[in-house]
């Protein structure tokens, strides 16, 4: 029920906008294209599998028959929401039987509005009050507006003490980055250019520099991050969130580092050449006396590829990276340790992307493939655990032969043999109408106004009409059409 309120509540608001938004636009629309759309979505659940689910995750009768009474009305419903020039209409089915139908239709200075809950009555309600209600919620959002910008022919601003001051106020040295580059750029020390050939990794260049930082260098570049980072006016807003919570940041405490002697030196040489234009980058982080590596690596750029290198002695790690362009896209990276931790590839074509990812040591691997097959795509991914084995498919084609609209088709099978656990179609279909009746002579055509008016005498044959023939109707067909629903009710066995 909960799940249908939600529905009643959605279609209200987009009858608003969109019935407030058609109007004066009906003889405009009149072009070509479809006059309407249909978009529908049907959930087909395994209920054994997600009972057991269910329990697995909280073993307790009572919570687990309330969950699936959600999910018993969830795999029954079948909602479908059709949008035409002059209207929006919502309707849900269950197992194939309507259930409940919402919807509103813009005619001369107002919008009907009827529904199946009440199948004697049309309410209809002015537009200009539609667009009232728009207007309010959209006052509940504050625009932003852009701050003034300063009129450079201000001359002097008055201060509060009422001084002068230039108008060009001083900046705040955490929000321009420039200064922080120059302040950064003193603590690297720089050799070169240096011109020669060089041979590196099996390649050529003729020009060389080198850029070296010392552990003293990297304490002050620390220093002046710190530094930035407290004078940037978005930065600190952070910090006095964390110190509000009991963080307790300061400066002084952020610049404590380890002594001198047990930070990095780092050595990092540029090679390029000027004719190819390839460029290859080695990097080496030691300890500040040179006798430990703490890692090294390189990374080649090469016309349309790039490949790199990486090694960390302490964590007996090493990583080879490759991306190149020459047909498509491909990507491999390869991670290993003592032994392989991680391996991950991903390819694509002019119809097809492929992906591959591989953890040896977690017993685990996922792969997706994604096709473009006759204006559609189809696609398939694939996971794999220690516990489990996920196969989840997909494809989305044109609904018809002119291209128009779209069939999504989705479904998940776990484990093998392949148990399926849901699957699920959306639509998204041209040239619908609205099926319900605004207009029909055995129906009441009561103005929204009425209903506070003329001393209230039309709400008791409303809400009999509601609760009696509406309502009732619904839980009637509730039951026909979803006889499991009874099963879970509380007393039943």
């Amino acid at each position: 029920m909960r799940k249908i309120i939600a529905l009643i509540a959605a279609c209200a608001l987009l009858l608003c906008g969109v019935c407030a938004g058609a109007e004066g636009q009906t003889d405009a629309a009149q072009g070509d294209g479809p006059s309407g759309w249909r978009i529908s979505n049907d959930i087909n659940m395994d209920l054994d599998a997600c009972r057991a689910l269910v329990w697995s995750i909280c073993p307790n009768k009572v919570l687990t028959r309330k969950a699936m009474r959600g999910v018993v009305l969830l795999n029954a419903m079948e909602p479908a929401l059709t949008i035409t020039r002059d209207g929006v209409q919502l309707d849900v089915n269950l197992n194939g039987t309507q259930a409940f139908s919402l919807g509103g239709q813009l005619g001369e200075g107002n919008v009907a509005i009827a529904s199946t809950l009440l199948p004697s009555y049309v309410i209809t309600v002015p537009t200009e009050k539609i667009m009232a209600i728009a207007s309010s919620v959209a006052s509940l959002f504050p625009s932003r507006k852009p701050k003034p910008k300063p009129d450079p022919d201000a001359g002097e601003a008055a201060s509060p003490a009422g001084e002068t001051a230039p108008a060009e106020a001083q900046p705040d040295a955490g929000d321009d980055v420039n200064p922080l580059i120059e302040r950064v750029s003193r603590f690297i020390a720089e050799d070169g250019p240096e011109q020669g050939v060089f041979m590196v990794n099996g390649s050529t260049f003729d020009l060389k520099r080198t850029y070296n930082v010392s552990p003293g260098g990297f304490a002050g570049i620390w220093n002046a991050l710190v530094d930035w980072a407290f004078a940037n006016e978005g930065v600190n807003t952070i910090i006095g969130i964390a110190n509000n919570m009991g963080a307790n940041i300061t400066a002084e405490q952020a610049k404590a580092l380890p002594p001198l002697e047990r930070l990095p030196r780092l050595i990092v040489t540029n090679y390029s050449h000027s004719l190819s234009g390839g460029s290859l980058v080695t990097a080496t982080a030691t300890s500040g006396d040179e006798k430990d590596v703490y890692g090294d690596g390189w990374i080649d750029f090469a016309g349309e590829a790039v490949t790199a290198w990486l090694r960390l002695p302490p964590w007996d790690m090493e990583a080879d990276f490759a991306l190149r362009r020459e047909s498509g896209t491909q990507l491999e990276l390869n991670v290993r340790g003592k032994q392989p931790l991680c391996y991950a590839a991903y390819s694509d074509g002019e119809d097809e992307m492929r992906g591959d990812i591989r953890l040896p040591t977690r017993k685990s691997d996922a792969s997706f493939e994604l096709t473009r097959v006759n204006g559609g795509l189809t696609g398939r991914v694939e996971i794999n655990t220690l516990r489990h084995h996920f196969d989840a498919r997909f494809d989305a084609t044109p609904y018809d032969a002119s291209g128009e609209g779209l069939v999504f088709n989705a479904s998940v099978n776990v484990d093998k043999p392949p148990h399926p656990l849901f699957q699920e179609i959306y639509t998204f279909q041209p040239n619908s109408a609205l099926t319900l009746d605004f207009t029909d002579a055995n129906k009441t055509v009561l103005p929204i106004a009425a209903l506070v008016t003329d001393e209230g005498r039309n709400i008791p044959g409303i809400l009999t009409d509601l609760t009696i023939n509406g309502l009732g109707e619904l839980f009637v067909t509730t039951a026909k059409a979803v006889p499991e629903l009874l099963q879970l009710l509380p007393g039943r066995p």
